[in-house]
């Protein structure tokens, strides 16, 4: 899970390399500086991430995995909050909130399948005359 993570972290990030110069203002960053600049990101936020999607993976073991994709996927957009509450570091924001929703549709759940009870069914509504 640690490398779909990280995989994907990369992707994005490397898929916004050519509007990094419009965006940010920079002058012709280099690929090089700007894949480290991306690693650096990884290591801060990117990791406080991936550990609330490891104890969310580990926790869900009745919630519909639809139900559970939607929660993880806005609670880790959530922490990139302080990200957007700044001009100079939004366009990092949008990057992050991007991943983070990517990643909660492609992560694997539940993570420990042996664990995985399915979710309660509601009681069914006696018919009759009313």
């Amino acid at each position: 899970m640690l490398a779909l993570y990280c995989g994907v972290h990369m992707a994005v990030w490397l898929v916004a390399y050519p509007a990094a110069e419009p965006v940010l203002g920079v002058t012709g960053p280099s690929f090089v500086d700007f894949a480290g600049f991306a690693l650096v990101v990884l290591g801060t936020g990117g990791a406080v991430t991936m550990l609330l999607a490891v104890c969310a993976g580990l926790g869900h073991v009745r919630m519909p995995v639809d139900a559970f994709r939607a929660r993880l996927g806005l609670t880790m957009a959530a922490l990139t909050l302080p990200l957007w509450a700044t001009v100079l570091l939004s366009p990092i924001a949008l990057v992050e909130t991007l991943v983070a929703g990517i990643f909660a549709l492609l992560m694997p759940t539940p993570l420990i399948p042996e664990n995985w009870e399915a979710p309660p069914t509601p009681a069914p509504v006696p018919e009759g005359p009313a």
